[in-house]
């Protein structure tokens, strides 16, 4: 089933006024940035999702709990924090828990399971092995923690450990 995303936007501006304004879509190059690093070919709903909400998603949340922006994607999966089988599977989520930080888990379209134009949405957990060069799972999350604060005007200064379970 194809997916209409402007009707869904419309559904969502009738009872939010304003929401169509706060949404933005992901550019052609920054799309075509994010296919490259997979091998697998996006579903239609995901591709036309990306055109639509694929910057900025206004708090619409495609998949609860985690970051879709296309840029925040690029970046992690750049960093190597993409250990799967990428034949088959698609990262369109980066995971996070309760407090807004990095969990150890993150959202992809099985395209194995779906057709030319959607496909279900699974979540895998992260094992120590995901990460590049050694680095712990703490070290993996307080350096996407700091680019979060950074990003979001709301970095912390203080010590303490990082819980991510």
């Amino acid at each position: 089933m194809i997916i209409d995303w402007e009707e869904i936007i419309k559904f969502i501006d009738d009872r939010n006024p304003g929401f169509s304004i706060k949404i933005s879509g992901a550019s052609d190059s920054a799309i075509e940035d994010l296919q490259s690093l997979s091998p697998a070919v996006f579903p239609l709903n995901y591709g036309n999702y990306l055109k639509k909400m694929g910057l900025n998603d206004g708090g619409f949340q495609l998949f609860l709990g985690c970051e879709t922006n296309v840029h925040d994607l690029i970046k992690n999966m750049q960093k190597g924090h993409n250990v799967y089988p990428k034949d088959r599977f698609i990262k369109v989520g980066i995971g996070r828990d309760y407090h807004n930080m990095l969990a150890l888990y993150d959202y992809f379209l099985d395209t194995h399971s779906g057709d030319s134009d959607d496909a279900p949405l699974v979540r895998m957990e992260l094992f120590e092995e995901d990460y590049d060069d050694g680095e712990e799972p703490d070290e993996f999350l307080e350096s996407d923690v700091r680019d979060l604060h950074k990003k979001t005007g709301t970095e912390k200064t203080g010590t303490g450990e990082l819980y991510a379970r």
